[in-house]
């Protein structure tokens, strides 16, 4: 099952040009994955899901690949640096719970607004209910 679970956040994410790292940090740390194995896989997953990505969107003409190695050069060492931290256990569960959670709370806002905005365009292309008929003739 979980390997379903990471297969479809693959394909979500991947559709739209993102890896889905915090995606697959959430679905291991529901299914109590170790700390220590969470990192590795999380990369390995990202890399895959990223280089097909990529691939995707190159094949449709939408990457611009100057823009694209300036991102990749300073991106690149610095996560080369991130990887070579250890943290203690408990300080990464609880510093990935918050991260998660700051980043479903910095997206809620979007959500409520398209929320909003469909129910608003939903209205408007109603037709009123006294040009419809409750009962036939």
């Amino acid at each position: 099952m979980l390997t379903l679970m990471f297969a479809g956040v693959s394909l979500l994410y991947a559709t739209v040009g993102q890896a889905g790292g915090t995606a697959f940090l959430a679905l291991m740390a529901f299914a109590s994955f170790p700390s220590n194995e969470m990192r590795p896989t999380a990369l390995l997953l990202n890399i895959i899901a990223a280089t097909y990505s990529t691939w995707r969107f190159h094949r449709g003409g939408l990457i611009d690949w100057a823009k694209l190695r300036l991102l990749l050069i300073a991106s690149l060492p610095t996560a080369l640096v991130g990887g070579f931290i250890v943290l203690d256990e408990r300080l990464y569960n609880v510093a990935t719970g918050v991260i998660l959670l700051a980043a479903a709370a910095a997206a809620y806002p979007s959500l409520r607004f398209q929320r909003r905005h469909e129910a608003r365009e939903a209205a408007r292309n109603r037709i009123p209910m006294t040009f419809c008929r409750t009962r036939p003739d």
